[in-house]
């Protein structure tokens, strides 16, 4: 098997990075092999330039360090309405920049196009192997791949391990289920966590009992629940002891949740636990002075009445 390395990837990318036009050494402004849309974008900083809309890299100190700035950083992907994002940077912060634009932009196209190539090879590599040959955690060649949906492609060829156990094909699987019943049973029967049974089975497309209690609550249950419980300052543990669902599931169905909606809950759950914790230590210092019982009900409803 031909060992294909990290070095061999990045240089991958950034040939890739260098073929659409969007890899400049040196300074971006300077432009790139001569293709006309470059030649009109550094026209474009120029003009700029001159007319002073843009300060000239001179009088500019380094966006990142604070020094004497040296190279404009161009928004170089020569889309008319984003030439005008230029970044002064130094040397050093410039060529920083590029190497992270380069890990970060086309790291997932090499490790893709590694993996495509280790399975060719060899069908029965696992996930944990092609994450030692690559030196990263399984997790994050695993998120990778289900990115760029080639986790099928693991499942397929049997190569996926989960939580200790090897994935069952899609047959075994779903005569495994009828046969149990349940997820959980499934999960026990094969030595994994039920979340991992769960996985197979929506990777498979197999469709989950709804007697399954824990699925059938969850399905029950709506975002607008969810988030009535968290504007009530409930924590996802408590939601998922509420609901019936794991707490993975619970994260799942928060995470889903529209961040705008779902900031608003969290906003009004930190007011209302807030408040209630000044309820409860309203009432105790009134119990403590001895006031009356109808006293302290008015009071305490009064303060319920400011609850979200």
């Amino acid at each position: 098997m031909n060992v294909y390395n990290i070095k061999q990837i990045q240089a991958d990318s950034k040939q890739r990075y260098i073929d659409l036009g969007i890899y400049i050494e040196g300074c971006d402004v300077v432009g790139h092999s001569g293709t006309p849309k470059a030649i009109k974008a550094v026209s474009y900083i120029q003009q700029k330039v001159i007319s002073n809309e843009i300060i000239h890299i001179s009088a500019c100190n380094c966006r990142d360090c604070g020094s004497q700035a040296n190279h404009y950083h161009h928004n170089v992907s020569y889309n008319h309405v984003n030439w005008g994002d230029v970044v002064p940077l130094c040397v050093s912060c410039h060529r920083s920049l590029h190497k992270k634009l380069l890990n970060l932009i086309f790291y997932d196209y090499g490790i893709v196009r590694s993996v495509t190539n280790y399975i060719a090879v060899d069908s029965d590599i696992t996930i944990d192997m092609l994450a030692s040959l690559h030196g990263v955690t399984l997790s994050s060649i695993s998120s990778v791949c289900t990115k760029h949906k080639i986790q099928n492609k693991f499942f397929n060829q049997a190569i996926m391990r989960n939580s200790g156990g090897e994935c069952p094909n899609k047959d075994d699987l779903t005569s495994m289920y009828l046969k149990l019943g349940n997820i959980r049973d499934v999960a026990e029967y094969i030595k994994v966590s039920h979340s991992t049974v769960l996985r197979w089975m929506n990777n498979y497309g197999i469709k989950a009992n709804i007697s399954n209690m824990a699925i059938h609550n969850s399905i029950q249950y709506t975002n607008e629940d969810v988030l009535h419980h968290i504007a009530n300052g409930y924590t996802y543990t408590d939601i998922a002891l509420i609901i019936g669902v794991s707490k993975s599931a619970m994260i799942r169905r928060i995470s889903s949740i529209d961040s705008y909606r779902l900031n608003i809950a969290l906003s009004k759950g930190l007011y209302n636990k807030r408040l209630y914790k000044r309820i409860h230590a309203t009432s105790i210092r009134l119990k403590r002075q001895r006031c009356k019982q109808d006293y302290i009900d008015t009071i305490i409803a009064d303060m319920e009445s400011e609850l979200i």
